[in-house]
């Protein structure tokens, strides 16, 4: 069971690094999906099943927020629903004083994956992974650890990057102002 943990916690790692990449919200939340299908696999393989559960709840949130386009997949009531469900399975599977810490990742998850920005996602993987990093540790998932280092890494490349594009967005907007000035002067001087 061991190596099956460490296989998919590998695969999880990888996935999770494309993850944080994504820059359309459809995207992410197909990529979110993979992950958390592996991770429920990795832990259970660990036997760490407040983590296990947490991914079934992510994987069942992550089809209803793909879909919430749909009558049936739009408002709030999904964000209580997961919220009342990430309580339950934390009941259930409290295992040590550790097992709050993926109730508290998941809640934050929920609210980020809920909402449809995909900036404010990538800033909460900070506080939801240090969580996680925190649940991982006592529990032997050393890959799940990686993971999360990965995720904060490649939500920090993701929004290093999105911030260039809109610093060099704003660069261009203003020289293209600068040129209609300067293109506005010659032209007032060749009207005189």
């Amino acid at each position: 069971m061991e190596i099956l943990a460490w296989v998919f916690g590998i695969a999880s790692i990888i996935a999770n690094f494309i993850l944080y990449q994504q820059k359309e919200r459809k995207r992410l939340l197909i990529s979110k999906m993979i992950v958390d299908t592996l991770s429920i696999v990795h832990y259970s393989c660990l036997g760490a099943w407040s983590g296990a559960a947490i991914c079934l709840v992510a994987v069942f949130r992550t089809f209803v927020f793909m879909h919430e386009d749909k009558k049936w997949a739009g408002g709030k009531k999904w964000l209580l629903v997961f919220l009342a469900m990430n309580i339950i399975l934390a009941f259930f599977t409290w295992k040590n004083i550790f097992s709050i810490f993926p109730l508290i990742a998941t809640a934050g998850a929920i609210f980020s994956f809920w909402q449809n920005n995909t900036k404010l996602t990538k800033i909460l993987v900070y506080p939801i992974s240090g969580c996680m990093i925190t649940y991982d540790i006592p529990s032997g998932s050393y890959t799940g650890l990686v993971n999360e280092t990965f995720a904060i890494v490649s939500a920090t490349i993701s929004l290093i990057s999105m911030h260039k594009s809109r610093k060099n967005s704003e660069i261009s907007a203003e020289s293209g102002n600068e040129q209609t000035d300067e293109t506005e002067t010659l032209n007032e001087k060749q009207v005189t």
